[in-house]
């Protein structure tokens, strides 16, 4: 009983270590089994003088635990130097089985550190420690029976022994093998639940950060955290000043103020993680902050501190190693966030600088080919110049102005009507245009400058190629589901397989596409997959440009 008691106290200490912790996760290093070695070393000779005096110096004892428990949960290194020690010490106590002991001491490490190679650190549980257990105490009793002479007394000694040190040692190497992988889970239990909570977090934050680390941003996220994770207080900061404070000693902690804690301050110098267990560590210099411990974490984005997250303890509770885990978990989840947020507003601010470069471009050969046709007019027909350069004034000045992300569909329109005026008297006789609009979908507000480069790219590319016949087409009209649907159709030359590709993947190419590419690259950034635009297309049969736009 006295020796149960002592392997349930040693199993219980050596699980909280985290040489056996790293152990029993497999990334133990050479220190951390060097010293389970001499950890179970120990254990092993301690058995040996715990043991019971019985006939001719041989001792009933518990020596075999360590070394098939040490090569169960750690390996060869642990078990069989374990067993060795273990059996040497046994040699110098005597008796007339003292060799036969020290080789069963050496085998039975040398079985467990087998049964670990076959199964590994994770399947070793109290059944396998059970049998292994037993089987080793079956070597021990038949390694005595063969070595020790006369062969009379080493039977005589088993008789004796064996039933009582069978069940003692078996059990003891359950128990212990048990009790270890049993704290062992609750604290993967424990980790687990840690980590479902930095996920639930980083769900609920996700949509927060979308516009990058704001005064309102890191409020609301503190706020979400504290209630989350029942620590005192919740802080988030950037370089210099305090971004949000929520919970115990907001009151001198405010928003906008620098940041007190010196602490803080070395986290964001240095950009390690600090868990401060004190408060005269902590050194807010306010006399009357209730906070008592902290765990302070650098928050990046890319290579590049930003600020850092706080988690506080108050009233004399001290920071755990799984909240510090935790906070670490946190902090790097609110990183990445940010990241993506800034990825994000980068990629809008690019598409925004090529949609203001799209809408100030003016096709060269477009606007001297206009110039030329109203240089033509000026003689035969006056009143025509006049119209047509009423027209391109117009739509100069519609591309070279400031306008909204999204304008009602009227407005495009209009730009797209001053446009085809043009083109209209360039192509003569051989442009046929039809316009079928939907007097419901007049209003409907629609990205800005995202249905005339379609019908511009079917002039340019699908008809001016054409001698004669040429027909286009606009219609646009409700569908069931209430998004806008706007069709542009061309007779024209078609798009090759090629171009057609290239255009899907985003290609810009001076074959043409630019609009096209550009429009989809828009949609995707303002409507995600709510927002479309297609193409039906082939080679000599004309193209359908089908454009879909969700209500905003």
């Amino acid at each position: 009983m006295k020796n149960s008691a002592l392997i349930a106290i040693v199993a219980y200490l050596l699980i909280h270590t985290r040489s056996l912790r790293r152990a029993l996760e497999g990334t133990a290093k050479g220190k951390d089994k060097l010293l389970l070695a001499m950890v179970f070393s120990l254990l092993s000779v301690a058995g040996n003088y715990l043991g019971i005096p019985v006939m001719g110096g041989a001792l009933a004892n518990n020596r075999i635990v360590a070394p098939v428990v040490g090569g169960l949960l750690v390996g060869p290194e642990v078990g069989i130097v374990a067993g060795l020690i273990g059996g040497i010490h046994r040699l110098f106590l005597g008796g007339f089985t003292a060799e036969a002991c020290a080789v069963g001491n050496i085998a039975v490490g040398i079985l467990g550190s087998l049964i670990y190679l076959k199964r590994g650190p994770t399947k070793i549980n109290g059944k396998v420690a059970l049998v292994t257990g037993f089987i080793a105490e079956l070597i021990v009793k038949a390694i005595v029976l063969i070595m020790v002479k006369p062969f009379s007394s080493a039977l005589a000694l088993e008789k004796m022994i064996a039933v009582p040190t069978i069940l003692a040692n078996t059990l003891g190497i359950a128990i212990f093998v048990t009790m270890v992988q049993s704290v062992r889970f609750e604290h993967l239990k424990v980790g687990a639940s840690y980590a479902e909570q930095a996920l639930n977090i980083a769900s609920q934050t996700l949509p927060i950060l979308r516009q990058g680390l704001t005064s309102q941003a890191a409020f609301k996220v503190a706020s979400l955290i504290l209630q989350e994770t029942k620590v005192a207080a919740v802080a988030i900061t950037d370089r210099e000043h305090i971004l949000a404070f929520v919970g115990s000693g907001s009151e001198h902690h405010k928003t906008g103020s620098p940041i007190l804690t010196p602490v803080t301050h070395q986290v964001i110098g240095t950009g390690l993680t600090q868990v401060v267990l004190d408060k005269e560590t902590l050194a807010c210099p306010h006399p009357g902050c209730s906070l008592h411990s902290a765990v302070i974490v650098p928050l990046y984005i890319r290579d590049e501190i930003i600020g850092s997250f706080c988690m506080f303890k108050a009233n004399g509770e001290e920071i755990s190693p799984a909240e510090r885990k935790l906070a670490e978990g946190i902090s790097n989840l609110l990183s990445l966030q940010l990241e993506v947020a800034q990825l994000n507003e980068q990629s809008k601010l690019l598409a925004r600088a090529e949609f203001a470069a799209l809408k100030a471009q003016v096709n060269p050969h477009f606007l001297f080919n206009t110039l030329s046709v109203i240089m033509s007019c000026c003689r035969s027909n006056p009143e025509e110049a006049r119209e047509l350069l009423v027209h391109l004034s117009h739509l100069l000045r519609r591309r070279l102005r400031e306008n909204d992300d999204f304008v009602p569909l009227r407005e495009e329109l209009e730009a797209i009507n001053e446009y085809l005026a043009i083109i209209k008297v360039r192509f003569g006789d051989r442009l046929r245009i039809k316009i079928a609009i939907q007097e419901e979908t007049m209003d409907f507000l629609i990205p800005v400058f995202s249905v005339q480069p379609l019908v511009e790219n079917a002039i340019r590319h699908g008809l001016l190629a054409k001698e004669d016949n040429c027909y286009l087409e606009l219609k646009a009209f409700l569908k069931t589901d209430h998004t806008l649907q706007v069709e542009v159709y061309d007779n024209g030359v078609g798009i090759t397989p090629e171009v057609l590709e290239r255009i899907k993947l985003g290609i810009k190419s001076s074959n043409g596409g630019v609009g096209l590419t550009n429009i989809m690259q828009r949609l995707k950034l303002l409507y995600g997959e709510r927002g479309s635009c297609t193409l039906k297309t082939a080679v000599g049969e004309g193209t359908r440009a089908i454009l879909v736009l969700p209500r905003i």
